[in-house]
């Protein structure tokens, strides 16, 4: 008997854990913000996801500053003093004062009356917001006058959902070792074909061939002849007598 034996088993997983939450915010009466000048906004309710509180600022006249998001994740700032001129902003901003950073990827969809989105603009690489009150976002979505042809419907209602998905520390869990029961593989028993083979040449079941030798026939079977031997398999085609369906003995040529 042949053993083979797995002592113990243990495990990890690296795990980070994400939490998503949104926010619809309706702005009603929207041909009441125009002049309301670059760098003012209007703010919607605070809502909360992972642990950190947020909103989302829309200017309808844009902001002062532009918001930078470079291709690893970091951002700065630059000022322009062009920026808000005519231009529409949306920017989602970290509120929590105590949560410390947040890691985080979002989206704003500008939906229709409804529900149904109309654009939808995302930071799919997370990034950090490092400070209370730090915001990120689009500071120039597009000329108040086509975004208000586009987005703001017939009752004068402006629709916008944010949709942030906060990234949480990682982790490694590691599962404590455990020993495991023995595995036993038998080995095989020792092979017994030949046995069989003699049986079934001694009992002349299933021949298909039959040997003439000075007079005297042997049946045996054509498929174990050409398995043993190349050259009996040649010969068979030479020297061998066939079985016809009268059970004859024919000699073959």
């Amino acid at each position: 008997m042949a053993f083979s034996t797995i002592d113990s088993f243990s495990s990890s997983t690296w795990r980070i854990e994400t939490a998503t939450g949104s926010h619809k915010f309706t702005v009603n009466k929207h041909s009441l913000t125009k002049g309301f000048g670059a760098g003012n906004h209007v703010q919607s309710g605070v809502f909360s996801v992972g642990g950190h509180d947020w909103a989302i600022r829309y200017y309808p006249d844009g902001r002062a500053h532009i918001t930078r998001i470079y291709p690893d994740g970091s951002y700065g700032r630059s000022y322009e003093s062009d920026v808000g001129t005519g231009n529409v902003s949306i920017y989602l901003t970290h509120l929590s004062d105590t949560s410390g950073d947040a890691k985080v990827a979002f989206k704003f969809d500008i939906l229709d009356k409804n529900g149904s989105t109309l654009s939808t603009h995302s930071v799919e690489v997370p990034v950090t917001l490092n400070d209370s009150k730090s915001s990120l976002g689009w500071e120039r979505i597009m000329s108040r006058a086509d975004f208000e042809r586009k987005f703001v419907d017939e009752d004068d209602r402006l629709t916008i959902r944010c949709t942030v998905t906060v990234l949480k520390s990682p982790h490694l869990q590691v599962s404590k070792t455990r020993s495991v029961a023995s595995l036993q593989v038998p080995k095989p028993p020792p092979s017994d074909l030949h046995q069989h083979l003699g049986e079934l040449l001694e009992s002349g079941e299933g021949a298909d061939v039959a040997f003439d030798v000075g007079g005297e026939t042997f049946a045996a079977h054509r498929c174990v002849l050409a398995a043993r031997s190349p050259s009996e398999r040649s010969s068979c085609s030479k020297r061998m007598v066939r079985m016809n369906p009268a059970n004859v003995l024919e000699q073959s040529i």
